[in-house]
């Protein structure tokens, strides 16, 4: 009876034994896929990380060069704009000073011959020993040639005026061209910068292939 006890106990123990070599085993199986598992993870997390570093820099590249081409397109529009509002203000000093021109050739004479005619009528009009009539008549006379004095007075002034006027416009307009053209060479000389620094970028971009490789 002790024997047949003695065996029982000593298969159960085997049993057992068999038992937890299978768990171990399975363990060991598990614990290797788990580790597997995580480099695989590790490995996939590094390529996303890789992708996104990729991403950014071509992001960045293409930004960069997009700002540089409308800073470059903008300035060069402005420097087109204020050489059109350069050559529209020499034109209009041009035709202004051409105004004036005719202004005075039409009227100096006129002018001159009214400035004399004032001055006569005026004098006459001290004459104490005038008539009534002759008095009226020279402050009439001297009334119409002080009218139409003023007026051509008033139109040589406004001539003159105009060309004032566009000779202002010509200098803001040449001023405004002059800063256009140092916008535009400012942004000109941005673009060595801008290549240099895509180009780094380039570098860093290539750096990161093998890994998305």
């Amino acid at each position: 009876m002790a024997e047949d006890r003695v065996q029982i106990i000593i298969e159960a123990v085997d049993r057992v034994s068999e038992t937890l070599n299978r768990i171990e085993g399975k363990i060991d199986k598990t614990g290797k896929t788990f580790e597997s598992a995580s480099k695989k993870i590790t490995s996939t997390t590094d390529t996303l990380i890789a992708v996104g570093n990729a991403a950014n820099i071509v992001e960045n590249i293409f930004s960069s060069l997009t700002n540089l081409s409308l800073r470059l397109e903008n300035a060069q529009e402005r420097l087109a704009n204020a050489q059109d509002r350069l050559a529209d203000s020499t034109l209009n000093v041009q035709r202004a000073q051409r105004s004036l021109n005719e202004v005075m050739d039409d009227t100096r004479q006129k002018r001159d011959i009214l400035e004399g005619k004032v001055r006569n009528l005026t004098g006459l009009l001290k004459v104490e020993t005038l008539t009534t009539r002759e008095r009226w008549e020279a402050e009439n006379q001297l009334s119409e040639a002080t009218t139409v004095l003023t007026d051509i007075k008033r139109k040589q002034r406004d001539a003159s005026e105009k060309v004032s006027d566009a000779q202002m416009a010509e200098e803001r307009a040449t001023r405004q061209l002059t800063i256009s053209q140092n916008n535009l060479a400012r942004t000109q000389n941005m673009v060595i910068g801008t290549y240099i620094n895509v180009g780094l970028q380039t570098l860093g971009l290539i750096r990161t292939m093998p890994q998305l490789i």
